[in-house]
């Protein structure tokens, strides 16, 4: 299939979609699943030799041109802003509770796998990770990566509003990001994380001014950066 057809049938799609009542999101993510059964659908028919006029490798680069691509072709909005901090998934640590996006809790460091686990004070290493029994019970693998984060500022309409870099920073982990309240369209969905494909991660002065641009954009989004202590692919 061309791509110009690929693209016109999905921005009609997407039209009828936000003509039917649903939401910028919604639509768009009723636009990633149709494209992922068009892809297995595909995959199949290259598989039993139903088609023969494309490989594997050219339905790979096909793809990656399409999710690429897919936002812009929509026009689905990049952005979507939000007043609420984002939900908590992990009951972990239980006697604790504070969102990560709470501003009044000084509690330096969280996990994030596919979802948030709730602020705790005392720095984990990736091999306490690895032994603390009572994240596995709370966090359970799965295929995802678990990431554990420092907090180091809070952002808002391009004014820092609350720093924590005055806690030393741990010895493990060399690069830096930003998660949001806010909802960034990336090339798989919605995401509460924006691109930072063209900053230096290592380069946390750079990273935290990437923040300020954005937050001043954005009328709601609290922005955090953080620095990576740990990535663990858990499962």
């Amino acid at each position: 299939m061309e791509l110009d057809l690929i693209k016109a049938d999905l921005q009609h799609t997407y039209k009828e979609l936000r003509e039917q009542g649903f939401d910028s999101k919604e639509s768009f993510n009723k636009i990633l699943i149709k494209i992922e059964h068009q892809i297995n659908h595909l995959t199949l028919s290259i598989i039993n030799k139903k088609t023969s006029s494309m490989t594997l490798e050219d339905l790979k680069k096909l793809t990656s041109i399409v999710y690429k691509n897919v936002g812009e072709w929509v026009q689905a909005p990049k952005v979507i802003f939000s007043d609420l901090l984002p939900s908590v998934l992990y009951d972990y640590p239980r006697e604790n509770g504070n969102n990560p996006f709470n501003i009044e809790c000084n509690d330096k460091y969280f996990i994030s796998a596919n979802g948030l686990s709730y602020s705790y004070s005392k720095y984990l290493s990736e091999s306490e990770i690895f032994h603390d029994c009572e994240i596995y019970r709370k966090i359970p693998m799965g295929y995802k990566v678990l990431c554990s984060y420092e907090k180091m500022v809070f952002i808002k309409n391009g004014e820092m509003i609350k720093s924590l870099e005055e806690i030393p920073e741990q010895v493990e982990g060399d690069h830096y990001t930003i998660l949001t309240t806010s909802e960034y369209l990336g090339i798989r969905g919605y995401q509460n994380a924006p691109d930072l494909s063209l900053v230096d991660i290592s380069d946390y002065s750079g990273v935290k001014h990437w923040a300020i641009c954005l937050s001043k954009q954005d009328n709601k989004g609290i922005y955090l950066v953080c620095k990576n202590n740990a990535n663990i692919n858990w499962h």
